[in-house]
C-alpha cells in the first residue's frame, strides 16, 4: 500500500482552510512563460447542501418503565441511511456511503448529474451536524444541516502560465468520460434500461482498472490501477468518516475533528465581527467544507 497517498490527502486536510493549495508550479526560467493548455488525470471534489433532504424520527429513552421521547433527542437520517444519532450535545456525524452496498440511485443525491458518476467515484460522504443555534424553523428541536462530500477521478483541462515570475493555472475543463471499465457489473433495478444501450442501467460492483479519455475526439487514455483505485478509496474513507460531541471532545477521526473546526470556528468568529443571518452561517459553512475537501484533491492530484 502506498502511504505517500496517505500523507498527501493529511497535507491537504491539515492545510489551513481559508487557504486554497495550488497545483504543481510550472518552472519557466524567464519569468514569463506561456503554454498550450494542457490534460492530466486528477481527483476532482464536489460538495453540495443536502440539508432539505433531512428527515427526522424521535428517538425513545427509557424513564422507569416507560418509553419517553424528548424535542432534543432525534435520529436525523438522509435517503440513502446516512444518519446521526442527536442529543443535546453539538455534534457531527460522517458517513462513507459503500458504493458496493446501496443501491446505485440512492448513494449520491445531488450529484447524478455528474456523467459516470457510480464509475468514477472515489467517497462519496455526508456530513450530517447540528446548527449552534436554538432557531426552530416549526420543527420541536434544534435544526441541523447536511453536506454531501465527493471525490472522483476526473481529467482535467487547464490554462496554465507565468507572468513577472507569477504562476497560475486556470482550469478549463473537467470530463468524466469513462473508455474502458474493467470489473464485475450488474444491471441496476433503480434505473429504466434503455432499448438502445444497456451502459446507463449497470453499475460495477467489482472493479479492476478505470481508464478515462480525454482530448480531441477523445483520443488520449488515462488509467487508474486498481491498486491506486483501492488505496485512495480506503484512506480517504477512513479519514473522512466519524463522530464528535462538543461534550466531551471525542473525535471519532482525524478528519471528524477538522471538520468540526471548520464547521464551527468561521461562524464563532462572523458572529464577533456582527450579526449572522442563519443562512449566512450555512453558506460559510459549506464554503469552508469545499475550500478544505478541495485541498485533499489537490494535495492528492499534485502527489
Amino acid at each position: 500500500m502506498d502511504y505517500s497517498l496517505k500523507d498527501a490527502a493529511q497535507s491537504g486536510l491539515f492545510h489551513p482552510y481559508d487557504q486554497v493549495i495550488p497545483t504543481i508550479a510550472p518552472t519557466c526560467a524567464t519569468g514569463n512563460c506561456t503554454w498550450e493548455p494542457y490534460r492530466t488525470l486528477q481527483i476532482c471534489s464536489k460538495t453540495a447542501n443536502v440539508t432539505d433532504k433531512l428527515t427526522y424520527t424521535p428517538l425513545e429513552y427509557n424513564a422507569g418503565d416507560v418509553n419517553k421521547t424528548s424535542p432534543s433527542m432525534v435520529q436525523v437520517s438522509l435517503p440513502n441511511g446516512a444518519l446521526m444519532n442527536s442529543t443535546q450535545y453539538l455534534g457531527i456525524n460522517m458517513t462513507h456511503v459503500d458504493k458496493n452496498t446501496r443501491p446505485a440511485a440512492n448513494r449520491s443525491i445531488a450529484f447524478l448529474d455528474i456523467p459516470n458518476v457510480m464509475d468514477v467515484s472515489i467517497a462519496n460522504i455526508f456530513l450530517i451536524f447540528k446548527n449552534d443555534r436554538q432557531e426552530q424553523f416549526g420543527r420541536p428541536f434544534i435544526p441541523h444541516s447536511a453536506i454531501e462530500i465527493l471525490f472522483y477521478w476526473c481529467v482535467g483541462e487547464h490554462d496554465t502560465q507565468v507572468v513577472d515570475g507569477i504562476p497560475s493555472s486556470n482550469p478549463i475543463k473537467i470530463s468524466t468520460d469513462v473508455k474502458t471499465m474493467e470489473g464485475v457489473f450488474e444491471t441496476s433495478p433503480d434505473i429504466i434500461p434503455d432499448p438502445l444501450t444497456s451502459e446507463d442501467t449497470r453499475h460495477l460492483i467489482e472493479e479492476s482498472a478505470l481508464v478515462l479519455s480525454g482530448g480531441k475526439d477523445k483520443q488520449e487514455n488515462y488509467t487508474v490501477d486498481r491498486d491506486s483505485r483501492e488505496t485512495v478509496r480506503f484512506f480517504l474513507s477512513k479519514m473522512m468518516e466519524g463522530t464528535t460531541y462538543s461534550a466531551n471532545a471525542d473525535y471519532g477521526s482525524d478528519g471528524a475533528e477538522v471538520i468540526t473546526t471548520a464547521l464551527f470556528n468561521p461562524v464563532t468568529i462572523g458572529k464577533r465581527n456582527g450579526s449572522m443571518t442563519f443562512q449566512q452561517e450555512r453558506d460559510l459553512q459549506l464554503k469552508t467544507v469545499n475550500t478544505l475537501v478541495a485541498n485533499i484533491a489537490t494535495s492528492l492530484s499534485n502527489k
